[in-house]
């Protein structure tokens, strides 16, 4: 993994009980289709992210293909990563009087 951020990370364990069967129910109901580029998907993406609050229901569950995936995660990671960093804040001058 890039810079070893998933490094002892058991992704398996976070995913719900019969996770490969829900997998392959949600491909052949989109046909293998990605829902983004209308590609080959082989891949099976929350729509709204846990997060967010979304779920593991199939309604929160399409196919997408695999490049598609790699950049909406990825955006995701980003907006995640830029939420917990404070806020720049220019800091206060001083008074032109007081100076």
């Amino acid at each position: 993994m890039p810079n070893g951020q998933w490094a002892g990370h058991n992704r398996k364990a976070t995913m719900p009980p019969g996770w490969e069967a829900i997998r392959r129910a949600i491909l052949l109901r989109d046909n293998y289709t990605c829902y983004k580029c209308k590609a080959y998907a082989n891949h099976v993406d929350h729509v709204k992210n846990a997060a967010s609050g979304g779920s593991d229901n199939s309604e929160n569950l399409k196919a997408i293909c695999e490049p598609c995936h790699r950049v909406k995660s990825s955006a995701e990671g980003g907006r995640a990563k830029a939420a917990k960093q404070p806020k720049r804040q220019r800091p206060q001058e001083p008074h032109p009087g007081l100076i």
